[in-house]
């Protein structure tokens, strides 16, 4: 069974689901060594384990929910010796990372969480708001559920009972799929409600709801119930496949509203490009696109502090604008929403002859991006 929400992160070129797939098997490895007795079968396993779960870490942060219960699933039922070669074996694939990023950025815990929370900030959103956002997302595995308001109800009241009942036969592995998944849910309902990233983050809630059903459909059925399944399978692939096409019909223009531009980032910074020489600085939250894409000779300036711990700083005092002085930036390339954070952060005046617009890229759904020739001191 193919979900479009799961296929759609799967084409994100991100790591979401190189993340997704370490989970899954990362859980299944989990539930053969809990159904094995020998230790001498097990030990190997249990190496495995510990790399994939180190391996998982490396992928997401925020993995770091799945693996704490499944480090306490470990000790409750194979003990603490066998627990410990899982966890050492885990520390020992996670530390080279964990000490280069404490020398480059002084702790192990990445700081794009900081910089990300820092950007929700901005928004000023309210926990009401961000409650029904984090549910709207929920229900996007369901097909036509998130297509309007009327459908994110029922669309929620199937996807609880989807849980309910698929738990309900995972028995006491319920513990590992649904535990780590409500940790995820209010995580990113309390502390960092990104609404635009939810359908990305979601990735494992969505993968374990989807073996849910697939344990709901497999459980015995009278034959009401089995009619039941058959129409319940029917109505997904239907609407897996009609979502598919749609997603696949993508060419150069978009034909359904929130599934995604595929041009993506590379024709956007590619027509920037002739504007630039070497050794032009170019300032963007979204320079990771930028520096994929443009010359090695031309240096892109992090504003976002996603991977720079001085432009995190610079957010955090709202004193961007002399970081960007002191980094003699020339050109400020992005959307409009991120030139607003650019403005509530600067720290100074903003003055908008500072900032001469140049050149606007093609629009994009709602976002476009557009090229700044920036000047620190201007009348």
């Amino acid at each position: 069974m193919v979900c479009p929400i799961i296929l759609k992160n799967d084409l994100n070129a991100l790591e979401t689901s190189l993340s997704g797939f370490l989970n899954l098997l990362t859980l299944l490895t989990v539930i053969i060594i809990d159904k094995k007795n020998s230790a001498d079968q097990t030990f190997y396993l249990l190496i495995g384990l510990g790399l994939l779960c180190g391996l998982s870490l490396l992928a997401r942060i925020d993995n770091c929910f799945l693996l704490a219960i499944i480090g306490m699933f470990a000790l409750t039922r194979w003990g603490f010796f066998k627990t410990a070669i899982v966890v050492l074996t885990a520390f020992v694939v996670v530390l080279p990372w964990w000490l280069y990023s404490m020398l480059r950025f002084g702790t192990v815990i990445p700081q794009s969480g900081h910089a990300v929370r820092l950007i929700v900030q901005y928004f000023d959103n309210t926990s009401p708001f961000n409650l029904v956002s984090s549910l709207y997302s929920l229900v996007k595995w369901l097909p036509f559920a998130a297509d309007s308001v009327w459908g994110v109800v029922p669309g929620l009241y199937v996807t609880f009972f989807v849980l309910a009942k698929g738990g309900r036969q995972a028995g006491i592995y319920k513990i590992l799929f649904h535990f780590p998944a409500i940790l995820l849910f209010f995580f990113y309902v309390f502390y960092l409600p990104a609404f635009w990233y939810l359908s990305r983050y979601y990735y494992f809630i969505y993968s374990l709801i989807i073996l849910d059903v697939a344990m709901l459909l497999a459980l015995p059925k009278e034959p009401w119930t089995k009619l039941f399944s058959y129409c319940f399978l029917s109505f997904l692939l239907l609407g897996y496949g009609y979502s598919i096409m749609q997603l696949l019909q993508q060419t150069k223009q978009v034909v359904k509203p929130g599934m995604g531009n595929p041009n993506g980032y590379r024709e956007v910074v590619l027509g920037v490009k002739p504007f630039l020489l070497p050794g032009d600085v170019i300032g963007s939250m979204q320079s990771g696109a930028m520096r994929y894409f443009l010359p090695a000779s031309i240096k892109v300036l992090n504003l976002d502090g996603v991977v720079n711990p001085y432009s995190l700083e610079a957010n955090r005092t709202n004193t961007l604008k002399q970081y960007v002085d002191d980094q003699h930036m020339l050109y400020f390339y992005d959307w409009k929403i991120n030139r607003n954070i650019l403005k509530a952060r600067y720290g100074a005046e903003f003055n908008e002859s500072c900032f001469k617009l140049i050149y606007r890229a093609k629009k994009q759904l709602n976002h476009q991006f557009s090229l700044y020739r920036y000047q620190s001191q201007c009348p």
